[in-house]
């Protein structure tokens, strides 16, 4: 068997440890001795425990996969999200700091402005006006 981490379980248990079934055999071999493992009367048994359980493991394992892509994804949109709110409100806060800015010396703003409208009044080129 595999020990696999559930982590939070919906019994409100947290770190609760699921094991797999990952193989089966006749005999216990040396390969196998240190990992866990459930002995069976006859072999008979244990095939029948193997493959009642493996369809329903193995399911459950591609089911948690696809949650954790989606939950993964989720994230991203969300920081994602947040950045571009984060973007857009340094903005805003440049723009109303160049409307102030603006508003602070209009008269100046102003001047430049019946400057501009002066020299194209006359004929200048945008070129020759840069």
């Amino acid at each position: 068997m595999q020990k696999q981490n559930l982590g939070k379980d919906s019994s409100s248990q947290t770190g609760s440890v699921s094991q797999i079934y990952d193989e089966f055999c006749p005999i216990l071999l040396n390969q196998f001795k240190s990992r866990d493992y459930t002995k069976f009367e006859t072999f008979d048994a244990s095939l029948d425990e193997f493959y009642s359980k493996i369809e329903s493991q193995r399911s459950e394992q591609q089911q948690k996969a696809k949650e954790n892509s989606a939950a993964q994804k989720l994230n991203k949109i969300r920081q994602d999200q947040e950045n571009r709110v984060h973007t857009l409100r340094k903005e805003a806060d440049h723009c109303v700091k160049m409307a102030e800015l603006i508003e602070y010396n209009l008269e100046d703003v102003d001047a430049a402005i019946l400057a501009v409208h002066v020299a194209l009044a006359k004929g200048m080129n945008w070129d020759e006006f840069a």
